[in-house]
């Protein structure tokens, strides 16, 4: 936080850390350790944020959410019907599909997963 006055400030890299460090420790909660239906747009910032601190541990809950995407039954909306590695079509909301895929896109380049790069090229000429 900023204090007139005082030296102590907090980066918006401090808050990011704190905010991905909450959801990893929400993810461990036993509710949580299936399915869930959630917008994707934090997957890019989770691996941006893995880039510029290099603890794999957001890099791991990136993959953890990828993983648990479309577990059950999911929603048009957040394009989680099926687990993302059984994706043979791209369906639902258009922008939230753009966030899934790029932070998959990220994810790949990072961990050269041969399954997440055979979903996008599959999908990316549709």
């Amino acid at each position: 936080m900023f204090i007139i006055g005082q030296l102590e400030k907090t980066t918006l890299l401090d808050i990011a850390k704190r905010a991905a460090d909450f959801l990893i420790g929400f993810i461990r909660l036993p509710h949580l350790t299936g399915p869930h239906a959630i917008c994707p747009s934090h997957y890019m910032g989770l691996a941006e944020l893995y880039r510029t601190t290099s603890e794999k541990k957001y890099l791991d809950l990136l993959s953890r959410l990828v993983d648990i995407r479309g577990t059950v039954e999911g929603t048009d909306d957040n394009s989680d019907r099926k687990p993302f590695r059984e994706m043979d079509k791209v369906e639902g909301h258009a922008v939230r599909a753009n966030y899934l895929f790029a932070g998959v896109a990220d994810l790949c380049a990072e961990t050269g997963d041969k399954g997440l790069l055979r979903v996008l090229d599959l999908t990316w000429m549709m």
